[in-house]
């Protein structure tokens, strides 16, 4: 997807180099046919033939730049339908889905969750902010979904908050797993493929650093939306980066005492992320793609490390809750109907365009 000034947006950008293509071809066009009547001109001075009839060149270059303009509006039309451009927002749906609303937290749980780029780790903090905006929905269904190279249910959808809580505090103290992150294959999954409600709609919150193995996760989000799937993005750790810990350094610490503080442990030097070894590797995390993955969807971004945007996501998650939700990037409409009117009416022009100019030279 291409987002363009925020208000416009395509969704198959590739199909755009068409018009870089093209664009160059039509000015070369033109140039070579203009060249060739020069040509003709020179030939009849040369060859003493008789001058063609005299005719209104100034009429006839408006009409043959009219009926390229025309035709060139009417091209660009048609690849700008086939890109799929989209801008303007939809009015926001007011009436709740019939099923109620329900939430799949998606955490990553690939190697590079145990980066320590942020404290207390990459995983930790995810889970933290996830854990603050499942708040705003205290009465929908949660269910967790961990992921690395495959994807697993980790709690089936209940409105037991302190079976929630509970596992969330499991995941804070597990080491990540030592593979990739299939994350197309995860929005996937829980978009879709995970048993819920009927009728229900769902908003999928994932914690993750952007970092994919294989797929398209891109796609994928742009399906969830397409099928009223909106995904609230959390990115965790840093555009810089840091060291990916060694396989099987990464191993899961033991239970918090009660009372000690969070993140007591890394200041100590004894969470297990922090003070393993490196594994030469280096994970940074992927902003842009999060970014796109919540837009294409319908969803928003809430980044840890900037509060305003939690803010954002506790009042689109409130707002969702009673049907109020505006999706800005789902109900961006598609302006395809417009794109057709115009090329019908640069077609017509054209063909007006052909006919005047062949009754006056004719």
């Amino acid at each position: 997807m291409l987002n363009v000034f925020g208000a416009i947006t395509v969704d198959q950008p590739g199909l755009l180099l068409l018009l870089a293509v093209l664009a160059p071809l039509a000015a070369l066009l033109v140039y070579a046919a203009r060249r060739a009547r020069r040509d003709l001109r020179a030939l009849r001075r040369v060859a003493s033939l008789p001058a063609a009839a005299p005719s209104p060149d100034a009429v006839l270059r408006f009409k043959r730049g009219a009926d390229g303009a025309l035709t060139w509006v009417a091209v660009a039309c048609v690849i700008l339908g086939a890109a799929d451009l989209r801008w303007g927002t939809g009015a926001a749906a007011v009436v709740p889905p019939p099923g109620g609303r329900e939430v799949v937290l998606l955490v990553d749980l690939s190697r590079s969750m145990a980066v320590a780029d942020v404290a207390p780790s990459r995983l930790r903090q995810g889970l933290t902010a996830a854990g603050e905006l499942v708040d705003a929905l205290p009465d929908a269904p949660v269910a967790v979904v961990g992921f690395s190279d495959d994807s697993h249910l980790l709690l089936p959808f209940t409105d037991d908050r302190l079976a929630l809580r509970q596992q969330l505090a499991a995941l804070h103290d597990q080491a990540p797993a030592l593979g990739g992150s299939q994350l197309a294959a995860a929005l996937r999954y829980a978009s879709f493929e995970l048993p819920g409600r009927t009728g229900a709609a769902r908003t999928v919150v994932l914690v993750s650093d952007g970092e994919s193995s294989a797929g398209d996760p891109r796609a994928a989000a742009r399906q969830a939306g397409r099928g009223g799937v909106a995904i609230v993005a959390v990115p965790v750790g840093t555009a810089a980066g840091a060291p990916v810990p060694a396989a099987g350094g990464a191993t899961a610490r033991p239970a918090r005492p009660a009372g000690q503080a969070e993140g007591t442990a890394q200041a100590d030097g004894q969470d297990g992320a922090a003070g393993s070894p490196a594994s030469g590797e280096h994970s940074a995390r992927d902003g842009s793609a999060m970014r796109e993955i919540a837009q294409l969807s319908g969803g928003v971004v809430a980044d840890p490390r900037l509060p305003e945007t939690m803010a954002t996501a506790h009042a689109y998650l409130e707002a969702a809750r009673d049907g109020h939700a505006v999706r800005p990037a789902a109900t961006r409409r598609p302006r395809h109907a417009a794109l057709a009117l115009i090329a019908l009416s640069a077609l017509a022009g054209c063909a007006a365009v052909r006919a005047v100019r062949w009754r006056a030279t004719f």
